[in-house]
């Protein structure tokens, strides 16, 4: 029997900003079953892109599903991206029909990767002006995807190069 005990440490909770990547610039994703963590290999010249949102603002909902051929995990990360402005909705539009790998850390520092080059996630987003001067300018972006396999948590990117961990008794997989 495995214990989860009493969390005594801090637990902020909280998220900005995300880190973002093309499926195709993801060379390799290394995980392992044991303990959900995975390595990734990025392609030559490539790097995580950042999608900064108005504070307290990112939300990541996920849930278990079961169907008849096992759990699928359902993930859903919204946030608002500030300001109506030529360079995020460039940004956007490119972003859209693209499958997407997202990394998030929370205050707590923990990481995360949502998405794998066979089930990445999707991205909408619409714009939101207000009609009042004070309220929110900018876009509602979503990020949505639904996997066989929980988020994995995030054990590092390398370069230009495609890593290969040592066998793990549970089984690896490699996306």
């Amino acid at each position: 029997m495995e214990n989860i005990f009493v969390h005594e440490g801090i637990n902020f909770g909280g998220v900005n900003p995300i880190y973002w990547i093309f499926k195709e610039d993801l060379l390799s994703l290394v995980y392992s079953k044991n303990t959900w963590t995975a390595t990734v290999a990025l392609g030559l010249g490539r790097s995580w892109n950042t999608l900064y949102a108005t504070a307290e603002t990112i939300q990541i909902e996920g849930e278990e599903q079961e169907t008849p051929s096992g759990t699928k995990y359902v993930y859903k990360i919204s946030m608002q991206v500030p300001k109506d402005r030529p360079s995020v909705e460039l940004l956007l539009r490119k972003m859209n029909q693209r499958g997407i790998i997202v990394l998030t850390k929370d205050k707590n520092g923990t990481m995360r990767i949502f998405g794998t080059p066979d089930c990445p996630m999707k991205k909408t987003s619409k714009l939101l002006i207000p009609k009042e001067p004070e309220g929110y300018n900018g876009f509602q972006v979503t990020f949505q995807g639904e996997f066989p396999q929980p988020a994995l948590y995030y054990g590092g990117t390398a370069n230009s190069i495609i890593v290969t961990p040592p066998p793990d008794p549970g089984g690896d997989s490699i996306l």
